[in-house]
């Protein structure tokens, strides 16, 4: 009965953290993933004596979809490391450039097609003669990023500047309010919404 109580509570815990992932980033926290592994062992642990099952086949099985999460560890690694590297780049046109190749490996990094969209915004308010186009490519990777995580109140808001910057105000304010909505005591999206609103409301139809 202990270990059968045990294995429910932390089949509790698992759904809990499961629901919560759902609609946050618990799971992209190390801590909180090691704690969910921990509770999955839990979980599946047997409840009586344990009756050894399967030979070789089995366990080179085992190892081998071990192997694989470790590929998948390594090259998601890779790719953090390579975003660090981009974000060294000054220069937003090197910045772009390494980022793009850092994409073209890397299409999951949420983080990068946020930092190629500052670069684009920075170059568009640096040149205002080519600004639309960069404006716009900046509008296509904040998209992008929130493809990839909906709920990121900080680039809901800055796509709402971008929109903004393009004349789309009535944009701008669905984007400005989803980023309050999503992340309603960040001081960015907070402060975000505070300097657009006096700026653009009374030019909004």
């Amino acid at each position: 009965p202990a270990k059968k109580g045990l294995a429910l509570a932390a089949a509790a815990a698992c759904l809990t953290l499961g629901i919560h992932s759902l609609l946050d980033f618990n799971l992209r926290l190390p801590a909180n993933a090691l704690v969910f592994a921990s509770l999955l062992g839990l979980t599946a642990a047997p409840r009586s004596q344990f009756m050894a099952w399967g030979g070789r086949k089995t366990a080179a099985s085992g190892v081998a979809v071990c192997f694989l999460f470790a590929a998948l560890s390594a090259y998601r690694a890779w790719g953090a490391f390579e975003l660090g590297a981009d974000r060294g780049q000054v220069d937003p046109h090197a910045r772009i450039a390494a980022l793009t190749r850092t994409l073209a490996w890397h299409p999951y990094l949420a983080d990068a097609y946020r930092e190629r969209a500052l670069a684009w915004r920075s170059l568009a308010l640096h040149r205002r003669a080519a600004s639309q186009p960069r404006l716009d490519k900046a509008e296509r990777d904040l998209e992008r990023a929130l493809a990839l995580r909906p709920s990121w109140g900080e680039v809901w808001a800055d796509l709402g500047w971008v929109r903004a910057l393009t004349g789309d105000v009535t944009g701008a304010r669905q984007a400005f309010d989803r980023a309050i909505e999503t992340d309603p005591s960040h001081l960015h999206v907070v402060r975000a919404r505070a300097d657009f609103l006096p700026r653009f409301t009374t030019a909004a139809p």
